[in-house]
């Protein structure tokens, strides 16, 4: 697979689940993130293209906010190479509200790994 990626990503060294706004569905764990995108560990096959309003749970060590609310578009979705019924989603943030956006870049520079 030809890689696209603008920004290298990193890896997560913090546990951060995302879930589906509203229904509080569990879509997986980030294991990479970038200010454009993250990597998701999930039990879920989602189709390419597909857009979902996500939430991201904060600590207060994160923000004064308790989550982010985000809208993100899978980019793409993989079986993962080491654990069986796992899949590897990617994840596009195609809108954020701009103060949140500062917080995710924040969450980028303080818990991803070098």
């Amino acid at each position: 697979m030809m890689e696209r990626r603008r920004e290298n990503r990193r890896s997560f060294n913090y546990y951060l689940k995302i879930v589906e706004e509203g229904s509080l569905r569990i879509i997986g764990h980030m294991t990479d993130i970038n200010n454009m995108g993250f990597k998701v560990d999930s039990t879920l096959n989602l189709a390419e293209g597909t857009d979902m309003h996500l939430r991201l749970d904060l600590t207060s060590e994160i923000s004064t906010k308790s989550y982010l609310s985000f809208i993100g578009r899978v980019k793409w979705c993989r079986p993962d190479d080491s654990t069986p019924n796992m899949m590897n989603l990617g994840f596009e943030v195609v809108r954020i509200h701009p103060d949140d956006a500062k917080i995710f870049s924040q969450i980028v520079e303080k818990y991803s790994g070098r």
